[in-house]
């Protein structure tokens, strides 16, 4: 996983850049930590897009650590925290039963339905396509 660097910070053609460390590097809780609390920069607004990532921000205390100026904005979800199961029935129906072509991002072809998902449609001869 890649940790925000807030102290690697740095200005291009006005906008904020922040630098990520690469799952390759290590840091140190500690050294994480610092990096976040001791933000002094212009204010950030930084929206998280996946359920999954608001709900570990919020699990591992991260918004309790940041300082005012530095908010967190829970944006509208990303195709697979936000696709009823009953979405992904019907496109595999449609896959498996009328030999509809399945055009989707890749991330939702593992998530499962009530039955399996995309990818098993696939295993079983359906055309689901990744965009």
């Amino acid at each position: 996983m890649r940790l925000l660097r807030c102290a690697a910070e740095r200005f291009e053609k006005g906008r904020v850049r922040i630098t990520m460390k690469s799952s390759g590097e290590q840091s140190t809780i500690k050294e994480d930590k610092e990096a976040i609390v001791s933000y002094r920069g212009r204010p950030l607004r930084i929206m998280e897009v996946c359920g999954t990532h608001t709900h570990e921000i919020f699990r591992l205390g991260i918004r309790q650590l940041l300082p005012e100026s530095i908010t967190m904005i829970s944006g509208p979800g990303c195709p697979v925290c936000v696709t009823p199961v009953s979405f992904i029935d019907e496109a595999r129906a449609l896959a498996l039963e009328r030999g509809a072509v399945i055009a989707t991002f890749g991330d939702l072809i593992r998530v499962p339905g009530s039955e399996g998902s995309l990818a098993d449609a696939r295993a079983r001869g359906a055309e689901v396509r990744m965009v």
